[in-house]
């Protein structure tokens, strides 16, 4: 998963992908200005003068936009082993996104009996809920954090399980297995049984613009709303009349009383 990722984007940020390191877990948190993030810099760094506040300066409250899972970054090191963190600095950096899946049905019953408990039924099996996950899941983070990294001109990649992937066709149509698009990269991974493990395996790698991606998994097809028309008839006509509404006569048919 990090290696496809970074294969992906070293060339895409100029930069040998052994030279992206992987940092989990980096809260997004958009600054207001460059200067706000170097008083920020300072400030962690011990500067007493950054330290001092100025009572006139109005508040500069953080909105954080929540966590990306891995930031793969290409620092410089100017002190090895330092803790300053003006010793360091950040040349550039991708994003990667790991999307899990919500699941439906009782997980417990069926732990309890693995775990020598009593006998599950097999009622309500848990299973992976695919249409929560992606427009529940997936399209907001794609909404909400993909648009500030896109924005700041970052990569993105987004890995996700291939039975998952297969869900959403929608992304397929906008995705292309050759590397035409340096915006973002969709790392598809699955699960394979080595003896009594399973291992997480890179499928393969497809690639989008951004906007595209964004447009296709926001956007369903309109359609007609002839059955909608037809939901409000049959509502209708059951308050109006107290029966429920017979289908349409045939032309030519006879009315039946």
């Amino acid at each position: 998963m990090l290696n496809a990722t970074a294969a992906w984007a070293g060339p895409v940020l100029g930069v040998p992908a052994a030279h992206l390191r992987p940092v989990p877990e980096v809260r997004l948190v958009p600054a207001a200005s460059s200067t706000e993030v170097a008083i920020d810099i300072l400030t962690e760094a011990g500067d007493p003068a950054a330290e001092t506040e100025d009572p006139a300066a109005p508040e500069v409250r953080e909105t954080s936009a929540g966590n990306i899972d891995y930031v793969l970054a290409s620092i410089d090191v100017a002190q090895p082993g330092s803790k300053i963190i003006t010793d360091y600095a950040v040349n550039t950096y991708a994003a990667l996104e790991v999307q899990a899946v919500y699941i439906s049905g009782n997980v417990g019953n069926p732990f309890l009996e693995y775990m020598g408990g009593p006998t599950w039924n097999g009622a309500n099996p848990p299973r992976p809920d695919w249409l929560s996950s992606s427009r529940k899941r997936l399209v907001p983070q794609l909404a909400w954090k993909g648009s500030i990294l896109h924005a700041w001109g970052k990569p993105i990649a987004v890995c996700v399980q291939e039975a998952f992937w297969n869900t959403m066709p929608y992304l397929s149509a906008v995705t292309t297995p050759t590397d035409t698009h340096q915006e973002m990269a969709w790392v598809i991974v699955d699960l394979e049984r080595a003896g009594r493990i399973f291992q997480l395996v890179h499928v393969k790698t497809v690639y989008s613009k951004f906007s595209a991606a964004l447009t296709a998994a926001t956007q369903t097809p309109a359609g007609s709303d002839r059955l909608v028309q037809k939901a409000i008839l049959t509502k209708f006509i059951k308050d109006t009349t107290g029966k429920n509404p017979r289908p349409a006569r045939k032309p030519g048919g006879k009315r039946r009383a």
